[in-house]
C-alpha cells in the first residue's frame, strides 16, 4: 500500500511513519503481563480480539482499492527476485536491524529478570521503553534516507550497533550501563529499519511487494534467532557475553558489506539491480 501510494522521494519517510505500528509490541510488553496478573492468562488473549476486530473493520471499509497490475505474476515469477544480489543484501541488513529490534523486545524482559532480579512487569515496562524508542526512531531513519541517502544512514547504524553490542557484552553487570547501551541500540535498530526499507522500493520499483515480503521474512527470522542462540550460549558458558559479541560481529559484517556494495555511491540514487 505505502509504496504504491507514495512518490519515490517520500517513500522512506512514509514507510517509517507506517512502521510506527510496531509500537504494538511495546503495548503488548507491559499490557499482557499486567492483564494476566490481574485477570488471569486467558484474558490476555481475549483482549487481543479487540484490536484485531477493529483492524478488520478499518481494512475492509476504509482502505482504498488498489489498481490491478497490468501483468499478473505467478508465485514463481515473483520469486525471480531471489536471483538479484541486492535482495540478499537487504535481507541480511534487515536480519540484523529488525532482528535486533524483535530480539530485544522479546528477550530483554527475561534477560533483565535473570541479570537483575526484576519483576516480570518491571522488566516488561523497560522492554516496552526499548520498543517505543526504536519505533519512534524508524521514521527518522526513513526521513534521513530520503534526505541524505539510506546508504549513509546504514553506515552510521552498523558502526553504532557494533560498538553498542560490545558495550553490552562487557558492561552488563552495571544496570545503568546496560540501560544506556540498550537505549542506544534501540535508536540504531530503528534508524536502520527505516533506512533499509527506503532502499527496497528504490532498488525494486516494479517488485516492491515481493522483495518487501522476503526482506521482512528475514527480519522476522532475525528476531527469533538471537534468543535461541543466546539461551544456548548461556547454558554452555554461563554468560551472555558471547551472544552479544556475535551480534557485534554481525553488525560489523553489515557495516563492511554496506561500504563495499553502496559505499562509493553513498548519498547518490542507487541503481536498480546494480551489479
Amino acid at each position: 500500500f505505502v509504496s504504491r501510494l507514495t512518490p519515490p522521494e517520500k517513500q522512506g519517510t512514509a514507510l517509517g511513519i507506517n512502521s510506527i505500528g510496531n509500537i504494538g509490541t511495546a503495548v503488548a510488553s507491559f499490557s499482557v503481563p499486567s492483564i494476566a496478573a490481574a485477570f488471569g492468562v486467558p484474558w490476555a488473549f481475549w483482549g487481543m480480539i479487540i484490536p484485531v476486530v477493529v483492524m478488520l473493520v478499518l481494512v475492509w471499509f476504509f482502505t482504498p482499492d488498489m489498481p490491478k497490475p497490468k501483468q499478473q505474476k505467478t508465485v514463481r515469477e515473483s520469486l525471480s527476485v531471489l536471483k538479484y544480489k541486492h535482495t540478499w543484501t537487504l535481507s541480511l541488513f534487515y536480519f540484523v536491524t529488525f532482528g535486533a529490534f524483535v530480539a530485544f523486545g522479546i528477550y530483554l524482559p527475561s534477560l533483565l529478570v535473570d541479570l537483575y532480579g526484576l519483576t516480570p512487569v518491571d522488566a516488561g515496562m523497560r522492554a516496552a521503553g526499548f520498543t517505543v524508542l526504536a519505533t519512534l526512531a524508524r521514521p527518522v531513519g526513513g526521513y534521513l534516507g530520503d534526505k541524505i541517502g539510506a546508504e549513509r544512514v546504514l553506515t552510521f547504524v552498523y558502526a553504532g550497533m557494533t560498538i553498542g553490542a560490545l558495550v553490552i557484552a562487557f558492561g552488563m553487570e552495571n544496570i545503568w550501563v546496560m540501560t544506556a547501551a540498550c537505549l542506544f541500540m534501540a535508536v540504531m535498530s530503528g534508524l536502520g529499519n527505516g533506512a533499509v526499507f527506503k532502499l527496497v522500493p528504490q532498488l525494486f520499483p516494479a517488485e516492491t511487494g515481493a522483495v518487501t515480503g522476503l526482506v521482512g521474512a528475514w527480519g522476522g527470522l532475525g528476531g527469533f534467532f538471537p534468543p535461541i542462540v543466546m539461551g544456548i550460549l548461556k547454558d554452555a558458558t554461563g554468560s551472555y557475553v558471547l551472544g552479544f559479541l556475535l551480534l557485534s560481529l554481525f553488525a560489523l559484517i553489515c557495516f563492511l558489506l554496506n561500504r563495499l556494495v553502496f559505499g562509493k555511491k553513498a548519498g547518490e540514487p542507487t541503481k536498480r539491480y546494480a551489479s
